[in-house]
């Protein structure tokens, strides 16, 4: 019997720059005015009863995401296959189904 796969821990956030602190260009910063992109999400996949990952969204299809591969990210409260996660469609869209048993 395969071993349940549990979600892993969610590392810890670096610190956000408080108010007083300021951009490069002098100015106050804000929560309106991050210093750059937020983190994209980290992807973990469960195939064959086996946790992988982190992955980014770009590396999940060469990871060995298909409709039926289990996924988990940070806020998900559990593993789902990854045919019913809605951001993940796109990459989903040109996945051949598998192949027959021989």
């Amino acid at each position: 019997m395969a071993a349940a796969l549990t979600p892993p821990s969610t590392p810890a956030q670096p610190d956000r720059p408080s108010t007083a602190e300021h951009s490069q260009a002098g100015r106050p910063l804000t929560a309106q005015d991050p210093q750059g992109p937020p983190p994209l999400p980290q992807w973990y996949l469960g195939v064959g009863g086996e946790r992988r990952g982190p992955f980014d969204e770009t590396a999940l299809p060469a990871a060995g995401l298909a409709p039926d591969v289990l996924v988990w990210r940070s806020g998900m409260p559990q593993w789902v296959p990854a045919r019913d996660v809605p951001e993940l469609a796109a990459l989903l869209r040109d996945t051949p189904p598998p192949l027959p048993p021989a």
